[in-house]
């Protein structure tokens, strides 16, 4: 009698330079999700933004433009911040 046998395979990559995690040829971040442009957002939240050689980044989309990044992050709070507060800042004692 023989045994089944799966097609099922299995390859994971870890980048050297951030540690993001690519599950069979697909970034997930930290907490397991994916999404479509999860490569060009950790592109322009990490990838991009690297100091010295980055030359062992594995992100294919290393170096594009558009996703996420900190000033589109930043650019939301402070919309948000002047929705919500108005002409009243963080921190301010009025």
């Amino acid at each position: 009698m023989t045994s089944p046998t799966s097609d099922f395979t299995f390859d994971s990559k870890r980048c050297e330079l951030c540690g993001a995690v690519w599950l069979n040829g697909k970034h997930h971040w930290y907490g397991g999700k994916t999404t479509v442009n999860s490569e060009l957002d950790l592109a322009g939240l990490c990838c991009n933004i690297q100091p010295g050689d980055v030359s062992k980044c594995i992100n294919p989309q290393r170096g594009e433009h558009g996703g996420d990044t900190w000033e589109k992050r930043l650019k939301v709070l402070e919309d948000w911040e002047r929705d919500y507060y108005g002409d009243r800042t963080f921190g301010s004692s009025s």
